[in-house]
This record gives C-alpha cells, structure tokens and sequence, in this order.
C-alpha cells in the first residue's frame, strides 16, 4: 500500500500543522505546529492512520522549530528542535512521545537551533540560524 492511499485529505491535518517526516519504516508520521508534536501510526490494512502521541516541553509553551526521525544508539528516536531552550530533544516515539534526554552536541553550543536533517551515515545537520553543525550518533 502507498502513502497516499492512507492520506486522503490534507485538510484533515490542518490543526496538526505541517508533515514534518516520515519514519525510515515508513509507518509513522510526525507533524507540527508552534508549540506540539503529534505522532501518527499508518494502519495500512484499515487504509487510516492514528495518533500516538503528542508532546510539548513541560513546564511552558516553547517554539518548536522542527523535527525528524532518526536512530539513536540502534533505536529510532525522534529529534525535536526547540529555539526558546537551545536544545534538540530526543523523545522516544515507540511508546507515545516520551522524553529521553537532549541531544549530545559536544563542545557545541547551540543558539536557537530551527532546522534537523539526517542522511545515510546517522549524521544529524542541525541548523542554527547562522552555522550548521554535525552530529554522529
């Protein structure tokens, strides 16, 4: 079964805010407004999807910047970038959207970090309005 044939209206997702990724299984989606992150499991068998979970940092409501999946020592995590605290947030989207810890960036300071890229080698590019950084995981 294909991704659109589960995904029949866009509309559908206009309070979710905007599709973000899609998990290398490709069974889960993330999307995300301002302040929340709402994961999605495709059922292809039931042609829908269904929410899992959704998270926002405790405490205060913070701009989210962005997020993807990727794998983190063996198991896919989802990254969430949020400016207002200068972290990326791993969040363990197996079981709803649990926080697991921030990302380990090194020496490096991030400055309002807004954009998360992933590639073959478990590289993650973080973009910090300025420069760009690369994370091994």
């Amino acid at each position: 079964m294909k991704l659109e044939e589960v995904l029949v209206k866009p509309s559908e997702y206009l309070n979710e805010g905007c599709l973000k990724d899609i998990s290398q299984s490709g069974t889960d989606l993330v999307f995300m407004n301002w302040c929340q992150v709402s994961v999605y499991k495709i059922v292809p068998s039931e042609k829908r999807k269904r929410r899992v979970a959704t998270y926002s940092p405790a405490g205060k409501k913070l701009y989210l910047s962005d997020a993807c999946f990727c794998k983190v020592e063996g198991r896919e995590m989802l990254l969430v970038a949020v400016e207002e605290d200068n972290k990326v947030h791993v969040l363990d989207h197996n079981d709803g959207c649990l926080f697991v810890r921030y990302l380990d960036t090194g020496p490096l300071t991030l400055h309002r970090p807004c954009v998360l890229a992933t590639d073959g080698l478990q590289r993650v590019s973080i973009g910090c309005h300025v420069f760009v950084y690369f994370v091994y995981l």
